[in-house]
């Protein structure tokens, strides 16, 4: 009853705890915009719009003749996306523009193409010396947190390639660049990085080597509701390792998720003959020393952004013949044979065959012993079928004694 009682309380927590679980579903992450910007706030000391078509320098910026002063961007798309740009002094709240960094605005006119990823406005950073660059910092991130930064771009009215560099910096820098071919539309850059400050600093720059520049527009960080070790992990091809002295081991490779651009990765000191390859991730070579179960740090880290880390367990055991006295052992065994297959030879044969009559001999002649000594006490606490054969032997020892005592009576 006792156990039977255990048994149903044990039924009974664990219903509690499938209770407790079920329709519970794992909880999902949630992002949140940490900052986003469409540039709607900037202005400019430019009244008048670029006139692309002739630029003289007494119609500042704008034509006399009173046509709308257009600038097409994003030149290899069906439509051409469709601006203003005004060359002056930009102001963007909470950003501090540098050198050539142009206010542009999407023309509403007919045929103006696609719209911008945000609102009406867009920043120029335009190609010349030097280079025109936006910056700011962002507050409100926690310290151990994973965000992405993102942004997007296209390239401006010449016919050329070009480049958009973000740097985004806390307590180290992430350094982002975005290849564009000569009149690409409108295409996205971002980053997922693990914060290690409650501010960054973003900065975005025109990138390239030729007379093309970038149009930028909806700068966002978002907070991706994950803690940095769910974020980035580095997974391995097994758990342990388990080596032996003299013999290579089985590579053991890592697979890293989340990380951005090249990943290199570095380790603990390993075992000796051991190493990690810190471009392909893979750990291989020979033990040349024994030792027992250490557990070795992997890290992996993304040029661009990103670091995770993981562990592995390894085992070097001694190889064959290791130890010294196991080997002298087994050495000694094949020698005291003198056959290479270990066999006894024939002269040991017969010596165990010897050795076991003889043993058996002593213990008929021992076990008859004990049968005529109890049987002389008047006991006999043997089996039946035991106690006749032992009868038989009695008899015939006794006529063989007999016999013996009758052959000395004659020659007397």
């Amino acid at each position: 009853m006792r156990e039977r009682a255990s048994i149903l309380a044990a039924s009974g927590v664990l219903g509690l705890l499938v209770l407790s679980t079920v329709g519970v579903a794992p909880a999902q992450a949630v992002e949140t915009t940490v900052f986003s910007e469409d540039f709607e706030s900037c202005t400019t000391d430019q009244t008048i719009p670029f006139d692309p078509i002739d630029g003289i320098d007494n119609e500042p910026y704008g034509m006399a003749d009173g046509n709308i002063d257009r600038t097409s961007t994003a030149k290899a798309l069906a439509t051409p996306i469709s601006v203003q740009l005004y060359i002056g002094t930009l102001s963007c709240a909470g950003w501090t523009p540098r050198s050539q960094a142009w206010l542009t605005v999407h023309d509403s006119g007919a045929g103006s193409g696609p719209a911008f990823p945000s609102g009406t406005k867009a920043v120029w950073l335009n190609e010349g010396g030097p280079s025109g660059g936006i910056t700011r910092t962002v507050t409100g991130l926690s310290v151990g947190e994973t965000y992405r930064v993102s942004v997007k771009a296209w390239t401006d009215n010449a016919d050329g390639a070009t480049a958009l560099g973000v740097d985004v910096t806390g307590g180290s820098t992430i350094s982002m660049n975005l290849v564009m071919a000569a009149g690409s539309g409108i295409q996205p850059v971002q980053t997922e990085f693990c914060s290690d400050s409650t501010s960054i600093t973003l900065d975005a720059f025109e990138n390239g080597a030729t007379p093309a520049s970038p149009v930028i527009d909806d700068f966002t960080v978002t907070d991706l509701g994950l803690s940095c070790s769910t974020f980035f992990l580095l997974s391995a091809s097994a758990a342990s390792i388990n080596g032996t002295v003299g013999s290579a081991i089985e590579p053991l490779s890592f697979t890293p998720s989340g990380l951005r651009g090249t990943v290199t990765y570095t380790s603990d000191n390993l075992p000796d003959g051991l190493s990690l390859d810190p471009s392909t991730g893979i750990i291989s070579g020979t033990p040349t020393a024994a030792q027992g179960s250490l557990s070795y740090t992997v890290t992996a880290t993304g040029s661009d952004s990103g670091v995770a880390t993981t562990t592995v367990t390894i085992t070097i055991s001694e190889g064959a013949g290791g130890g010294g006295s196991g080997g002298g052992g087994t050495g000694g065994g094949a020698e005291n044979s003198g056959t290479d297959s270990g066999l006894p030879d024939t002269g040991t044969s017969l010596k165990i065959v010897g050795i076991t009559l003889g043993s058996a001999l002593v213990l008929y002649l021992a076990g008859l012993f004990i049968f005529r000594g109890r049987r002389s006490l008047g006991f006999l606490a043997v089996n039946s079928k035991v106690s006749a054969r032992m009868g038989e032997l009695d008899a015939m020892l006794t006529r063989m004694e007999d016999n013996a005592r009758r052959r000395r009576n004659r020659r007397r």
